[in-house]
């Protein structure tokens, strides 16, 4: 995930600014992938140092439903380039790999007392799942700024 890119003008014009179904979670690979196909040239420059506060505006907008978030801008991003195929391929590893997890963490919810943590990574799993098997089943929907229920 990018936290921070920087784009020309003329990039940005010729490719008619980002997507805004997208609004957080996926408009940096849509808006990178399109610039590339556009013969731009799209350059990761690891030696670049940024403050990076943790996530800080993720937290504000999904707060623990981010990973269910960046897991429906992967579906979007999927649909929107490589098809529906894509799509549901990804959400069939995704949900084979939420389920794996839940089955990980099962045994510890009944060895020991639930922590706040292991609690809050269950819950994070089975919103992974949800997000997954919808994947799966239903048509992507247009993204909007609200959480994932």
């Amino acid at each position: 995930m990018g936290a921070a890119f920087a784009l020309s003008r003329e990039c940005l014009n010729d490719l008619q600014s980002f997507d805004e179904s997208q609004f957080m979670y996926g408009e940096d690979w849509d808006i990178c992938y399109r610039a590339r196909r556009a013969n731009w040239q799209v350059y990761l420059v690891p030696e670049a140092k940024i403050i990076h506060h943790e996530n800080a505006a993720g937290k504000v907008h999904f707060g623990s439903n981010r990973q269910a978030r960046v897991l429906q801008g992967n579906f979007y991003f999927h649909q929107k380039h490589y098809g529906r195929a894509s799509r549901h391929a990804l959400a069939a590893l995704n949900l084979i790999g939420a389920g794996l997890r839940l089955m990980l963490l099962l045994p510890r919810r009944f060895i020991r007392p639930a922590s706040p943590h292991s609690l809050a990574r269950w819950q994070t799993q089975l919103q992974v799942a949800r997000v997954a098997w919808r994947g799966l089943l239903a048509s992507p929907v247009v993204r909007s700024a609200c959480c994932v229920s």
